[in-house]
């Protein structure tokens, strides 16, 4: 046995070894999901492991269960003719589960599948006193949105002595034009005592074109006996097609006839089938959003009866198909569904008498939360023999819990047309309900300009977004007042030409194609201030403290998280030299601490964040004085030698650095000496036992001022 674990179940090819007997025929199973994840297996097993019996213990010419076993693995399959009739040779059309089961319903069952709605065609049966004794059926059943297919055959004889083809033969579920059905495996089994050489595989007959072999597993292959092989086909109906289309599948090889041949059937499916759903506003269910389905493109799916419909169709969502929208309706009490309008409907057990409408999914918002009232239109309501709807074209309204916004759509199932745009809701003359406003709007700040930017609505009959301006705090009250910026669909606008430090106010509205508009949203665009302290004296080349404020010019108060950017400029010039960038706090101030060199002017800059636009630059050019960087030794022994030395900015060369000493509460000159090249100092003495007070001092140079140290204390023990 081999196995592939699956998505949903084990996809097996099962082949049991014990021929059985000439006398008994052969025992074949073939299932086989389209999506090929659902359910895939096919084995050939002895006569005595496989029991025939009436169907529920009827009489024993209505059905047939069957159950074949192997070890630990088992399958049944139930098929029953409609109340009153023999299950005999035929077609059987309007096939599903023990009920509901209206007149002219066959009955179904296969493994792993439920619940299940389809058909099958019985191609061999007899039938003895006990029940059946040779049975060869072959279904298509629609089971958890997936096709699934197969061929059911006991005590056939077997058409050659030495090779089995399961199964003989192929009907492949109804298929859209112009797409490709799930393929089908077709298994070739030697039954003989020697090696069998499969040479090649091919489609022939009327309609080959609309068939193809998708994988050949068996040409080339030596399979020793009870040795298998697979070949895969396809279904690909042409538009134009005639009801059925026939052909069949050839495996050559070297056994004594020479060649297997598997039938092959398929009916393209007629009509358009397609969805089409908007919802408005605040609707839960689907507003706002606007999207439409087609079957070759997802799983469009329709049953029910002239009792009830149910319609669904998959989001443009991913996983696509996964998440779908269903359309369920059903008539008044005592009567049956046709084409008609079904008026002020209501999908709630209180009102159990009227017609019903339910629209639902898991999709963007669910479904209604308490009750639903709405209306349908049918335009085409074609059902068979046994009540099941054939082919349909409705439309829908739904409104949910007493909201006047709304959900619309239209169902085309195998119909004489598409669905199209609902006859109402969004877009339609008829409407007058506004498309939802826009969201999440922020003007962004800049220097003399702002981006504004807004999330919009995704309603279908969206026409224009339309942002109009005024100058202060007061916002345009209708869409002609203030000064127009905008009008479009997209989701931002850049508004430039403004005035620094000034406060601006946007609307936004929403209209549609019909000229319905939108409440305003409203954006405050405040002006701000910048402000800059720095200290009156800065020496060159060392760290100072720099601080900046940014303040809301319509409150007086700070703002904070906002990035001040703080730059150096030399006189002259117009480069600016980034010192560094901040933050401000709760206040709306920050620090900096940065050093320069030059006579430079000290320029503040914020260039605006969400809800502020940038503040006017501003500079301060403190003065600027010689930077001095001391070093000393500090403590030293009685008769030990202290030093002190450093460096002035800038090049000071030949000028005269003094090193002073405090005593009897004065300053005093104690050393001094010339600059070197480099522009640096240094200075080596001996001190007695005592604490001394020193300081270096430079006078001014170069157009800089004079500058010094701080008091430092040299003791000596």
């Amino acid at each position: 046995m081999l196995c592939t674990t699956a998505i949903i179940l084990t996809s097996c090819v099962v082949v049991l070894p014990g021929v059985a007997s000439a006398d008994a025929g052969t025992v074949s199973f073939t299932t086989a999901a389209e999506d090929s994840q659902s359910l895939a297996a096919q084995f050939w097993t002895p006569r005595d492991h496989v029991t025939l019996q009436p169907w529920g213990g009827g009489a024993p010419d209505t059905g047939v269960d069957i159950e074949a076993y192997q070890d630990t693995m088992s399958e049944s399959f139930t098929f029953v003719a409609p109340d009153g009739q023999a299950l005999t040779v035929g077609h059987y059309p309007s096939a599903v589960p023990n009920g509901p089961i209206r007149p002219g319903d066959a009955r179904i069952s296969v493994p792993f599948c439920y619940p299940v709605e389809g058909s099958f065609d019985v191609l061999d049966i007899e039938m003895t006193p006990t029940g059946a004794d040779r049975v060869d059926i072959v279904y298509n059943v629609t089971c958890n949105q997936n096709t699934v297919q197969g061929e059911v055959a006991v005590n056939e004889p077997a058409s050659v002595a030495d090779v089995l083809a399961i199964p003989h033969t192929i009907g492949f579920a109804p298929t859209y034009p112009t797409k490709t059905s799930g393929s089908r495996p077709v298994t070739y089994i030697n039954t003989g005592s020697t090696v069998l050489h499969p040479s090649g595989a091919y489609i022939t007959g009327t309609d080959a074109a609309r068939f193809h072999v998708t994988s050949d597993g068996c040409t080339g292959k030596a399979l020793l006996p009870s040795d298998s092989c697979a070949v895969r086909v396809a279904f690909a109906p042409g538009s134009g097609d005639p009801a059925t289309d026939s052909a069949s599948l050839v495996v050559t090889d070297d056994s004594a006839e020479g060649s297997q041949t598997v039938a092959l059937t398929g009916t393209p499916i007629p009509g358009h089938t397609s969805a089409y759903f908007v919802g408005e506003g605040d609707d839960p269910v689907i507003g706002p959003h606007s999207f439409t389905a087609t079957a070759p493109d997802g799983t469009v799916n329709l049953s029910g009866t002239t009792d009830e419909v149910v319609a669904s169709a998959p989001l443009p969502i991913n996983p696509p198909g996964y998440y779908r929208y269903t359309v369920t309706i059903h008539p008044p009490t005592g009567e049956s569904l046709g084409v008609g309008t079904y008026s002020d409907v209501a999908f709630d057990p209180s009102r159990g008498s009227g017609a019903g409408l339910q629209v639902s999914g898991p999709g963007y918002g669910g479904t209604c939360t308490n009750s639903a009232v709405g209306s349908f239109t049918i335009s085409q309501f074609d059902v068979g023999p046994s009540g099941r709807v054939l082919a349909l074209s409705m439309t829908w309204e739904q409104h949910c819990d007493g909201r006047a916004a709304g959900s619309y759509g239209s169902f085309a199932w195998r119909a004489d047309a598409a669905a199209g745009p609902p006859p109402t809701g969004p877009g339609t003359p008829s409407d007058t309900f506004p498309p939802g406003s826009v969201w999440a709007v922020v003007a962004y700040g800049g220097y003399a300009t702002a981006t504004v930017g807004w999330k919009k609505p995704t309603d279908v009959d969206l026409a224009h977004i339309i942002v109009r301006m005024a100058s202060g705090v007061t916002p345009p009250t209708t869409p002609t007042s203030g000064t127009g910026v905008y009008s479009g669909t997209g989701t931002s606008v850049v508004v430039s030409h403004l005035t620094p430090g000034r406060t601006y106010s946007f609307s936004i509205w929403t209209e549609d194609t019909n000229g319905n508009l939108t409440g305003p949203a409203h954006e405050i665009y405040h002006g701000t201030r910048a402000l800059l302290t720095v200290p009156k004296v800065v020496p060159v080349g060392i760290y100072f403290r720099a601080v900046g404020r940014v303040v809301n010019v319509d409150s007086g108060a700070g703002v904070s998280n906002a990035l001040m950017r703080f730059y150096a400029r030399q006189p002259g010039s117009t480069r600016l030299t980034l010192l560094g960038s901040v933050r401000t706090g709760n206040n709306g101030v920050c620090y900096l601490d940065a050093k320069v060199t030059g006579h430079p002017y000290i320029v503040a800059k914020f260039l605006g964040a969400p809800h502020y636009g940038g503040a006017a630059p501003i500079a301060k050019r403190p003065a600027m004085a010689l930077g001095l960087t001391t070093y000393y030794t500090g403590h030293i022994a009685p008769g030990g030698t202290e030093k002190v030395w450093g460096t002035v900015q800038p090049n000071i060369a030949g000028h005269a650095v003094y090193l002073q000493r405090h005593s009897g509460g004065v300053w005093v000159a104690y050393k001094s000496m010339v600059a070197t090249g480099t522009s640096t100092f240094s200075f080596a003495f001996t001190l007695p036992k005592g604490t001394y007070t020193y300081r270096v001092i430079v006078p001014a140079a170069n157009g800089y001022l004079s500058t010094g140290t701080y008091p430092f204390y040299v003791p000596v023990y």
